[in-house]
């Protein structure tokens, strides 16, 4: 049992609110344990807030007001995901028009990553 008294279901190093499997399910179409690699996924290579900046920064900053308890925003697959430090609170669509910027900073990433390996 988690701090606000829903169940959470593990995956490696983050973990899942029973809230956050059933949205994962129906929002990106992913059983359960998908839904664990693919959180795993979010949170070790998604787009974090100090990466974004824009118009795309200013919509992150007003989720992170509006879910208090969410500190972890990531950007993955086109999906926002809502994280309590490592703790999966809740998954959704990215809008459309945040889409292209998204991409655009994840290729970034993964040029300046292959860069250095």
């Amino acid at each position: 049992m988690d701090d606000r008294g829903g169940r959470e279901s593990g995956c490696g190093m983050c973990h899942l609110t029973d809230h956050a499997v059933q949205r994962t399910k129906e929002r990106v179409g992913l059983p359960k344990r998908s839904a664990e690699k693919n959180a795993q996924k979010a949170l070790e290579n998604g787009i974090r807030h100090c990466e974004t900046k824009g118009s795309l920064n200013r919509y992150i900053t007003a989720l992170y007001w509006k879910h208090k308890t969410a500190n972890n925003i990531r950007i993955y697959c086109n999906n926002m995901y809502i994280f309590n430090n490592d703790v999966l609170i809740t998954v959704f669509p990215l809008p459309q028009k945040y889409r292209s910027t998204a991409q655009k900073i994840q290729r970034k990433e993964r040029s300046k990553w292959a860069g250095t390996h």
